[in-house]
């Protein structure tokens, strides 16, 4: 095939030679059916492509959906095991403080408003004991506080004679004092409708907390989520809150006086706080799997792509050289036509 498509190119060239400017015009009418045969193979390739770069991100997407769909499932499973665990403390520490204090419950506002150790703090304490607070740091804390303070915290035991914390205190341990400071007012005044998100990071202007109202409440994390990836929400914490009581303190002061007023009254707050990250680091490998499918979709269509181009290439190769066969074969037979003819002429001449 080599030495039959080189004596072809050799006497079309010769052809070409001989009457050049008709031979050159019927070469450039002939070569508009493989230009345009090759514009349909590329075209039909760059469709293919396309096709298979618009089946990756559908793919990818439905993926990144579902993903963070097990998200959302997992915080709010989570949600609903926290708001247990800060309504059975709510129990344990209702029931503990009438058993110490039914005889004198002025002895209990004494103890709240004291800075150290006391009845108060021993018996917030041992009921905290009681409650199990996965991954406990900084994140991942309990603690009861009023308005005033924090009264005990699980995460840092109070020893004997220590002050309790003050809410400066407690806003001077994050990073985004404004934003945690906002989201503590909002507990303070019972302004929670739900479980309360914020963020502790640098860029206050970046986050706003929200609630977790209802479903549509998810749509501001699912925008984190679309925008920056699930490393930039794992850095949310979660608080979820209980009170005694939900509408007036230990005291039976309401929180709201017949004027419409606050009361500033001793409300306390029960407050179990989590990390999206360290609840999602429990299900690894759910996320992982999800890692895999994409990079097989990514693998498939990588893949997909050079065949595709390879199978492009040789289709314009075959093309190609079945075009320079067509013409050498047609060159050569008007070749020896034009001999042919011009020798039976001569012979008839004669």
């Amino acid at each position: 095939m080599a030495i039959m498509l080189f004596r072809g190119v050799t006497i079309m060239t010769e052809w070409l030679m001989k009457k050049r400017k008709r031979n050159l015009r019927i070469l450039m009418y002939l070569s508009i059916f493989p230009i345009l045969f090759s514009i349909f193979i590329l075209y039909g390739a760059y469709k293919e492509n396309s096709l298979i770069e618009e089946i990756y991100y559908e793919s990818c997407a439905a993926t990144q959906s579902a993903r963070f769909d097990a998200i959302k499932a997992i915080v709010k499973e989570k949600n609903i095991q926290t708001k247990q665990n800060t309504n059975k403390l709510k129990e344990y520490i209702i029931k503990d403080i009438f058993i110490e204090y039914s005889n004198n419950i002025y002895e209990l506002k004494t103890d709240m408003e004291s800075n150290k150790e006391n009845k108060l703090t021993r018996l917030l304490q041992n009921n905290m004991n009681k409650i199990y607070v996965n991954h406990m740091n900084a994140n991942n804390r309990l603690w009861v506080a009023n308005r005033n303070k924090i009264l005990a915290d699980k995460e840092t035991l109070m020893g004997p004679n220590r002050t309790f914390k003050s809410w400066e205190e407690e806003y001077n341990t994050n990073t985004n004092k404004l934003l945690y400071k906002n989201t503590i007012d909002r507990i303070l005044m019972k302004d929670v409708y739900g479980d309360i998100l914020y963020i502790d990071g640098p860029e206050i202007d970046d986050y706003i907390e929200q609630s977790f109202i209802d479903e549509p409440s998810f749509k501001n994390l699912e925008k984190m989520y679309n925008s920056k990836g699930i490393d930039e929400i794992s850095k949310y914490n979660i608080l979820v809150c209980s009170y005694i009581y939900d509408s007036y303190d230990i005291f039976n002061i309401p929180d709201i006086d017949s004027n419409g007023s606050y009361t500033n009254n001793d409300t306390i707050i029960i407050v179990e706080q989590y990390n999206i990250g360290d609840v999602l680091k429990e299900h690894e490998e759910l996320f992982v799997s999800y890692d895999h499918m994409i990079d097989r979709y990514e693998y498939w269509r990588n893949q997909t792509k050079i065949k595709n181009i390879n199978d492009t290439i040789n289709l314009l190769v075959i093309m190609l050289v079945s075009f320079f066969l067509i013409l050498g074969s047609t060159s050569i037979y008007v070749n020896w036509s034009e001999k042919h003819n011009g020798n039976n002429i001569k012979s008839a001449g004669d």
